[in-house]
């Protein structure tokens, strides 16, 4: 099972890109914890939903969905990879009701 919960803060205006598969926005994350250092976390939005209701920038998320790896080649034609969260849903930290629902069905997923 694969899956993905995290919470934090958008570092900058999400990117789009167009693929022969559909739209995919690019969201990086800053997720801060009490102790230790922050982190950055890059999230995948595959055909996400109008413009009007994507994240901005310096905008609390809650973000689940899947981890991946993925690879691809370099303009100097070696091989890297690239750790991502793969979003089912994004959701503004001030939607605690649409939060709540979704950690009840994450939850419901892990017991099976």
């Amino acid at each position: 099972m694969n899956i993905a919960v995290v919470r934090g803060q958008v570092l900058r205006e999400p990117v789009e890109r167009e693929l022969a598969s559909g739209t995919q926005l690019s969201i990086d994350l800053n997720v801060s914890y009490e102790e230790g250092p922050n982190e950055t976390v890059e999230v995948v939005w595959l055909n996400p939903p109008d413009k009007s209701r994507w994240p901005r920038q310096g905008v609390e998320v809650f973000v689940t969905g899947r981890v991946r790896r993925r690879f691809f080649r370099l303009s100097n034609g070696q091989t890297a990879g690239r750790m991502e969260l793969v979003a089912d849903t994004v959701l503004t930290a001030k939607q605690t009701r649409q939060i709540n629902r979704r950690l009840e069905a994450v939850a419901a997923d892990v017991a099976g």
